[in-house]
């Protein structure tokens, strides 16, 4: 009994520094870039579902009219299609600082009639329990 145990321990010993490491590996701009990507991917897709992970508990969205909402109403305006499609999101570069980085680019989205507008998007986002999390995003038209 005292072997199994201590091979036990062993193993989770030997264990740790991996899984340190590979969240170390993914809190960082290669991670965030991938995360970046992914959310895009989840956002042309509407797939709501699976993007609520994505966003911290307080997460704020500040609209090209200028109004907030938070991560639920986001979610809903999603799965609800009551905002514009996203069609692209190009020239994203991101930066990180410790736990939290920097996305911007350019979106392009299709409104309701099919009308297509550009605007620059600028993601704040933080290192939360092993995962890059959206905190606070702001769209701004290009005119």
């Amino acid at each position: 009994m005292k072997r199994i145990t201590m091979a036990a321990l062993f193993f989770v010993a030997l264990s740790i520094p991996a899984v340190c490491s590979a969240q170390k590996t993914m809190g960082n701009k290669a991670g965030l870039e991938k995360t970046v990507n992914a959310f895009f991917e989840l956002v042309k897709a509407n797939n709501a579902d699976k993007i609520k992970p994505y966003y911290t508990a307080d997460y704020t969205f500040t609209g090209p009219d200028g109004k907030m909402v938070n991560a639920a109403e986001r979610v809903t305006m999603l799965k609800e299609g009551t905002g514009p499609t996203v069609v692209t999101a190009t020239e994203i570069t991101v930066r990180t600082y410790g736990n939290s980085g920097i996305s911007t680019g350019l979106v392009t989205t299709k409104n309701a009639s099919g009308a297509t507008q550009n605007s620059r998007f600028i993601q704040f986002w933080v290192w939360q329990a092993g995962y890059w999390r959206l905190a606070a995003s702001q769209v701004t038209p290009v005119v």
